[in-house]
């Protein structure tokens, strides 16, 4: 289902609605009432980008090298990533960022500008198939589709990640079926919504963890590094009143992200334009 398909779907549920022309996506609001779980909705679900900034210049001399020891630095960590087993996939579907900080990816600095701490503590890892444990795994292990991209914002060189939770949402999202919000099979699905919103906050987070580590292992230990945003294009939450569905939508209270041609803005706190680098 395209996003034209699920626009159209949600706005019979006769909620408040936002578009974004920039990024073709929308923001949606339902009463609980009437709110429903969506599958195709689900199959994107936390899609999102994270920006690391290294304050150093953004020459395509600088972005090779940083290139050259995130691979090297990803590579020993997939290696390492099957020994976690099953066990260690349902605690990041649990804990969300916080299995990647703990995990030596990152900080809590990392935790404090990512939206909602990247946590959902309503995640419930026992509505998940143990089958699709596995595909998580793979998952985890395979980033060939996550887009790893170098800017240039002002003297400093950004880094983006955009990812999500891939073939393990898809896995899983095929296996439930559209639901009301408020009934058993609803609030039953709310949890596998908890679970791969947080499996996709987990893996950025371990991105993102690996390129500062990259950064620190390029320039030096001196070289000022830190994530300064993680914003989730696509996600679904209470928000205590109404069930909340943003599709594409790179907008929050306090994180806004627009794109003109090959640009990006980045609003959180200060501005951040920025063009693509050479490297």
């Amino acid at each position: 289902m395209n996003e034209f398909d699920i626009y159209e779907k949600i706005k019979k549920l006769e909620g408040a609605i936002e578009k974004d022309d920039n990024w073709e996506g929308f923001y949606f609001h339902v009463d609980r009432e009437k709110a429903k779980i969506l599958p195709e909705f689900l199959m994107d679900i936390n899609d999102g980008m994270s920006f690391v900034l290294v304050d150093k210049y953004p020459s395509s001399e600088n972005v090779q090298k940083l290139k050259k020891f995130f691979e090297l630095r990803m590579e020993k960590v997939l290696k390492r990533i099957r020994t976690m087993g099953k066990k260690g996939v349902k605690s990041l579907l649990t804990k969300g960022s916080r299995w990647a900080v703990d995990t030596a990816f990152g900080n809590e600095e990392d935790m404090k500008v990512t939206e909602f701490s990247g946590v959902f503590a309503f995640a419930d890892p026992t509505v998940i198939d143990y089958d699709d444990f596995e595909v998580a795994l793979k998952t985890m292990e395979n980033i060939s589709n996550v887009k790893i991209e170098f800017w240039k914002s002002d003297k400093h060189l950004i880094s983006t990640i955009r990812a999500g939770g891939e073939n393990f949402s898809k896995s899983v999202a095929l296996k439930i079926k559209e639901s009301n919000y408020l009934s058993d099979k609803g609030r039953k699905y709310y949890g596998t919504v908890g679970c791969l919103s947080n499996f996709a906050w987990a893996r950025r987070q371990m991105i993102s963890g690996i390129m500062e580590m990259a950064a620190k292992d390029a320039f030096g230990k001196s070289v000022q590094v830190k994530k300064i945003a993680d914003i989730s294009l696509t996600i679904l939450f209470d928000n205590g009143k109404e069930l909340e569905y943003r599709f594409n939508f790179p907008k929050t209270h306090d994180m806004y992200l627009s794109k003109k041609g090959n640009e990006l803005m980045l609003f959180r706190n200060a501005s951040y334009r920025m063009v693509p680098t050479n490297g």
